[in-house]
């Protein structure tokens, strides 16, 4: 259900991802999960950044974030922090959002995640644009090499973003 729920996120059926999270949260807490549950947690809060509630999406995160840490598990700390790094940048709080995506490059490095640290990689760049620092883009072009190095889908919208950088839309 965890999963079917990304899949209706990604697809835009907000309403029946929310559904399925929920579904899920309650049988990992049931089952005592809990790797599960603050996936689920995390998951619910993606679903909410995207439909703009962003007070209950920071709650969501931030308890997934709790239990991840709790559990050790580095991966789920710096896929989170990514994400509350994505909220904060549409949010408005660019500088908030770089500190939270240098934290995650720190986590994805330490563990060797390259996708984790591509994905920083690339908040880290946006949020140099929405602070209004439009130097040269070397985090991104860090983020889009890593991406097609491990044939990510990510490189096709970043490459997209660095042509706007550096050509204008």
């Amino acid at each position: 259900m965890n999963n079917l729920g990304i899949v209706r996120t990604r697809s835009g059926l907000h309403a029946e991802a929310v559904d399925l999270h929920r579904q899920a949260l309650a049988l990992y807490r049931q089952l005592g999960n809990r790797l599960g549950e603050a996936s689920a947690l995390n998951n619910l809060g993606i679903v909410r950044t995207r439909t703009g509630l962003h007070a209950e999406a920071v709650e969501l995160h931030r308890q997934a974030l709790a239990l991840f840490h709790e559990l050790g598990y580095q991966r789920g700390e710096a896929e989170v922090l990514i994400d509350i790094g994505k909220l904060l940048l549409e949010m408005g709080a660019a500088g908030a959002a770089f500190t939270v995506f240098n934290d995650a490059l720190e986590f994805a490095r330490r563990i060797g995640s390259q996708l984790e640290q591509a994905h920083a990689l690339e908040g880290i760049a946006r949020c140099r644009v929405g602070i209004g620092d439009l130097g040269s883009p070397v985090e991104l072009r860090e983020a889009i090499e890593i991406y097609q190095r491990i044939g990510a889908p990510e490189a096709a919208t970043a490459v997209t973003f660095l042509v706007t950088l550096e050509f204008g839309p």
